[in-house]
């Protein structure tokens, strides 16, 4: 379990280093626990029973997202809603485990553009001598 903890930790944050990077819009879905602090937040939080925030990177007041922060395998943030005297702030904390998924319009829209040529003989000399290093790996499904 820790390596998979690990493995969203590095992800979660990937995506938001290049969301940050990029100065993008991200949302990110989070599944919540029954009765834990994050299920008392306002009900305008919640999209189908799970947490929905959004975040832009773009925005002239990035204070929100610069308050984002991954470490030890949490998603610390302030999340904002308008309350009876104006905005209120949320302080929230959960494992990223919990997220089960992040989006953005320009994520999606991006194309990368990669290729390899048969011009370029040095390249595809090191694939055939990685491929022929290569080992059969059987399947643990017997």
């Amino acid at each position: 379990m820790k390596l998979r903890d690990e493995i969203y930790e590095f992800a979660v944050k990937s995506y938001i280093d290049n969301a940050r990077e990029n100065k993008l819009k991200i949302s990110i879905a989070a599944e919540v626990q029954k009765d834990s602090e994050i299920s008392k937040l306002p009900q305008e939080a919640f999209v189908n029973g799970f947490l929905y925030m959004t975040f832009d990177f773009s925005a002239e007041e990035t204070w929100v997202v610069d308050q984002i922060e991954i470490k030890d395998k949490m998603f610390n943030c302030i999340l904002v809603y308008a309350g009876p005297d104006g905005w209120e702030e949320y302080p929230v904390s959960f494992p990223c485990i919990f997220i089960i998924g992040i989006d953005s319009p320009e994520i999606n829209q991006r194309t990368i553009n990669f290729s390899i040529t048969k011009e370029n003989k040095e390249f595809q000399i090191k694939v055939q001598n990685s491929k022929s290093k290569l080992k059969l790996v059987n399947s643990w499904e017997k």
